[in-house]
C-alpha cells in the first residue's frame, strides 16, 4: 500500500476527456479524496473533448483554466480556450488541461491519472483517445502518468471508486 508507507503528501493531478463533470472522473476522484496524505487537483476539459487525440491549442489562441465542481462537488479547475475550430466549442482538450496544470498553475504532481471516462482506448483509435492523448501529453513533460476506462455496467464507476483506492492506498 503506497499511501501508507509514505507520509509525506502525494499530489496527483486527474484529468480526461469527458471534461471535469464527468461521472467517470467524479467517480475516480472520490476514490482518491479518501486516500491519506493525497493531495487532489482536477484540471480537465470544460466540456467533452471525446476524440481529441493529443491536440492542443493552436498558438496565438489563449488557454485559460476557470474554477470549477465536479458532481460531488469536489474543487476543479475547467480548462477552455479561444481556438475558434469547430471541434473544441470553446473547451480546451485534455492535452491543454495537463500543460495548464503543469504549467500557469505551477502543479509538479507525482502522477497525473487521466480518466476514468466511458469507453474503450485501444486498436486502431488508441490515437484518438484524449485519455491517452492527456496521459501522453504529461509523460512527454516528465511527469508518470496512468490512464483508464471504463465499461458501462448498472454502476459503471464503482470499479473507479475502488481502483483508485486500491492503486494508490
Amino acid at each position: 500500500c503506497f499511501t501508507a508507507s509514505h507520509t509525506e503528501s502525494f499530489e496527483v493531478v486527474v484529468s480526461n476527456d469527458d471534461g471535469y463533470a464527468g461521472p467517470g472522473l467524479d467517480a475516480l476522484v472520490e476514490g482518491l479524496y479518501g486516500l491519506p496524505n493525497v493531495t487532489v487537483h482536477v484540471v480537465a476539459p470544460g466540456g467533452n473533448q471525446t476524440g481529441a487525440g493529443g491536440q492542443t491549442t493552436a498558438p496565438g489562441y489563449v488557454v485559460s483554466g476557470v474554477p470549477a465542481l465536479t458532481i460531488s462537488g469536489k474543487p476543479a479547475t475547467a480548462v477552455y480556450t479561444t481556438d475558434p475550430a469547430p471541434a473544441r466549442n470553446g473547451f480546451g482538450s485534455p492535452a491543454d488541461s495537463v500543460l495548464y496544470a503543469l504549467g500557469p498553475m505551477l502543479l509538479s504532481p507525482e502522477i497525473v491519472i487521466s480518466g476514468m471516462n466511458e469507453g474503450q482506448n485501444m486498436g486502431s483509435v488508441v490515437d484518438l483517445s484524449g485519455t491517452v492523448g492527456a496521459a501522453r501529453t504529461a509523460r512527454r513533460n516528465g511527469t508518470p502518468t496512468a490512464g483508464s476506462v471504463s465499461h458501462w455496467a448498472p454502476d459503471p464507476h464503482h470499479r473507479a471508486r475502488r481502483s483508485a483506492g486500491s492503486t494508490l492506498g
